[in-house]
């Protein structure tokens, strides 16, 4: 019998939140990266020199300047890990468009959730959805490896 999308997803959640203290504890601190925010100013959505962003290069350290709170971090980790585990679950398994609705839904709602109450920012997907897209994905790639604290 086919797991329900919820049931799913809660499942995904549950190994998100798992994956991500366990890399948490084998990595440790020793890996993590800092960027210097004060060259952006919060929420502009411009680049060091006042100027809309053009690529990824510039976009990326403003957008780890726009999640600061390793818990804002800790909820993207979650939404990209469940909105790739739907995303697959759909092209790999049987064929349902109300997963990958559901992956879009649950990926932008934790995310955004995670902007309005620890960040209480505005997400960069408002601004820049494309570049926001591929720096979500870099952060959860990024984080995998340790380079930004989740905990």
């Amino acid at each position: 019998m086919a797991m329900s999308n919820l049931r799913y997803l809660a499942t995904t959640s549950i190994l998100a939140l798992v994956l991500s203290y366990g890399l948490h504890y084998y990595h440790g601190m020793d890996s993590v990266k800092s960027v210097d925010c004060t060259r952006y100013g919060k929420g502009e959505g411009l680049d060091v020199d006042g100027r809309p962003f053009q690529d990824m290069t510039s976009f990326y350290p403003y957008y780890l300047c726009e999640h600061v709170h390793p818990r804002t971090k800790l909820f993207h980790f979650i939404a990209t890990f469940n909105g790739l585990s739907l995303m697959g679950r759909s092209i790999l398994g049987q064929w349902q468009w109300s997963g990958l609705g559901l992956a879009l839904l649950q990926g932008y709602g934790l995310a955004w959730y995670s902007h309005f109450t620890i960040e209480q920012n505005k997400p960069a997907t408002w601004q820049y959805p494309w570049m926001s897209y591929k720096s979500d994905n870099k952060l959860f790639y990024e984080s995998l490896r340790g380079v930004h604290r989740l905990w």
